[in-house]
């Protein structure tokens, strides 16, 4: 680790303040991931060795790759498509909304008047 400059192992850093400082995250069956995204921070996933062999099954968003997260399928190309992104500085672009509709819930503002409606509901019952 000491040979990689900008390499930090830390839990002193909380992981929110990371990602915005970051312009690329590399990640696998992380709830990180989904915060990422929704900073707009691009994020690559290793498929490949045990993620795509014996665990293949236990890899998590598989339905969001190619859309949400950018997958990799060899060490080398893990390395090229960071590079890439770190090359071309893409914008940092939202999810799609059913990735965060599944995982977090409806995002069209409405949440907590639908939890009132539901609390009367069941109050009044």
């Amino acid at each position: 680790m000491e040979d990689i400059p900008n390499l930090i192992l830390t839990s002193e850093i909380d992981a929110v303040d990371l990602i915005k400082k970051s312009i690329l995250i590399y990640g696998i069956n992380s709830t990180t991931m989904l915060e990422s995204r929704i900073f707009g921070r691009p994020v690559i996933v290793p498929i490949f060795e045990e993620a795509s062999g014996i665990h293949k099954d236990k890899v998590y968003y598989q339905e969001y790759f190619g859309r949400d997260f950018i997958t990799a399928s060899s060490p080398e190309e893990f390395i090229q498509l960071g590079q890439k992104i770190l090359d071309e500085k893409p914008d940092f672009n939202i999810p799609n909304k059913g990735l965060l509709e599944e995982f977090l819930g409806y995002t069209d503002g409405l949440s907590s008047e639908r939890v009132e409606k539901l609390f009367y509901k069941v109050c009044n019952n």
